[in-house]
């Protein structure tokens, strides 16, 4: 079974279509697949409890605990899909970062993913949009660490890139979705001692750069 982690809500977004690419990646290795929406399970992502001490239930009553022992315990790899912005990826993924981590090191039953599958493949796959390259402020070496604290690895990040986004430009996101199926078709059979980090530009499609303000249509019927 691999699950596909999505830190956002919206149904119509670009992340969304990273999230079934990957879906479509581990249906082609004949495995089982599943998506869950964070917001869904964690629905206050500014929430953390900083009392945990070992002893007790965490006091955060949500479905991020039920979520880890009922499916992630039992995954045998996991795609996370988030978009990038200023701080790194988006809050909803830091609070499932974080809390899973506590609940791994901190909870009176630790938490691991993969349980008696170990090590746990994971791959991460971000969209970088309107937003610096250095936003990314070593993400690979925190997911790496996560990875490892939460027993598993980290194989492979893909950086979705669309430098220099104007408003209205249609981007074309073919190579990147291709990118992310084909990372989470060959997920199970990475190598836990190797990590690759790849980019992959969205450019505009046909190079033409139309742009579309305050119009209404689809954007290739917009001149």
């Amino acid at each position: 079974m691999i699950f596909v982690i999505m830190g956002s809500d919206r149904y119509d977004d670009n992340v969304m279509q990273m999230a079934r690419a990957a879906l479509r990646g581990a249906i082609a290795a004949d495995c089982y697949a599943n998506l869950r929406i964070l917001p869904e399970i964690i629905p206050d992502n500014l929430v953390r409890c900083s009392q945990c001490d070992g002893t007790k239930e965490c006091r955060i009553r949500d479905g991020l605990e039920h979520f880890i022992r009922r499916d992630l315990e039992q995954a045998d790899g996991i795609v996370l899909c988030s978009r990038v912005t200023a701080e790194g990826h988006t809050r909803d993924m830091e609070a499932f970062v974080q809390r899973s981590l506590c609940y791994r090191e901190r909870h009176h039953t630790p938490l691991r993913f993969g349980y008696g599958r170990r090590p746990t493949p994971m791959a991460l796959s971000l969209l970088l949009e309107n937003t610096p390259l250095d936003s990314l402020k070593s993400i690979d070496v925190r997911m790496i660490d996560y990875a490892r604290r939460m027993g598993g690895y980290m194989s492979k990040i893909l950086v979705s890139q669309v430098p220099g986004s104007e408003l209205g430009v249609e981007r074309d996101y073919r190579a990147s979705l291709k990118a992310v199926q084909q990372m989470s078709r060959y997920l199970l059979y990475t190598d836990p001692r190797e990590f690759d980090m790849e980019f992959v530009n969205c450019p505009p499609k046909n190079h033409d750069h139309r742009y579309a303000f305050g119009a209404w249509g689809s954007l290739p019927d917009i001149h």
